[in-house]
């Protein structure tokens, strides 16, 4: 499913350049190269590692499964808006997981474009959520902190960090696995 995403948006390359220059400035060039190009080599590198990933073992006398933690919540930034996606989208489907994907207010389109091209390809396992962070903050965080069906969340602190916060006090089944934080 994976490496039929990269097919997809190969074929895109060049709507998903102009799409991403116009959403956030970036120079032609740089979006034809950086924003288009990295993503596809993320895939195919991402579904390559997959390929040899260990989902069972044994370890000291005992088995080890590795399975899909179930519907992963993804608040990605603007900046590099495709890769973000890729990056945090990519892994959660190679281990099975539906994901339900906030991209950035800012830069939207290239996140869209990636979620049209995965649903013409077959059943949906990434649902697109479009709103702005004041309004993930009010509704989305507390919905889905109060949801049992969501285990996992990777999030932003850029723009998003109001739906952070409030997701990390109000969650009553679990503290957030996984952060993504700016380095400092």
């Amino acid at each position: 499913m994976v490496r039929r995403i990269a097919v997809g948006l190969q074929t895109r390359t060049e709507e998903i350049a102009v799409t991403i220059s116009a959403e956030m400035g970036a120079p032609i060039s740089f979006a034809r190269m950086g924003q288009a190009g990295l993503p596809l080599m993320s895939i195919k590198a991402g579904a390559d590692a997959a390929a040899d990933f260990l989902w069972s073992e044994e370890i000291a006398n005992l088995p080890v499964v590795r399975e899909p933690i179930g519907v992963v919540g993804a608040i990605t930034p603007w900046n590099f808006p495709l890769q973000q996606v890729v990056t945090t989208v990519v892994p959660a489907l190679l281990a099975g997981t539906t994901v339900v994907l906030k991209p950035s207010e800012v830069a939207p389109l290239s996140a869209g474009i990636l979620a049209r091209g995965h649903r013409r390809r077959g059943p949906g396992v990434i649902a697109t959520v479009a709103a702005g962070a004041q309004t993930i903050s009010l509704l989305g965080a507390q919905a889905w902190a109060s949801s049992p069906a969501a285990r996992l969340s990777s999030r932003t602190r850029c723009r998003s960090f109001r739906a952070d916060h409030r997701y990390t006090r109000t969650s009553p089944h679990r503290t957030p696995t996984l952060r993504i934080e700016p380095n400092e």
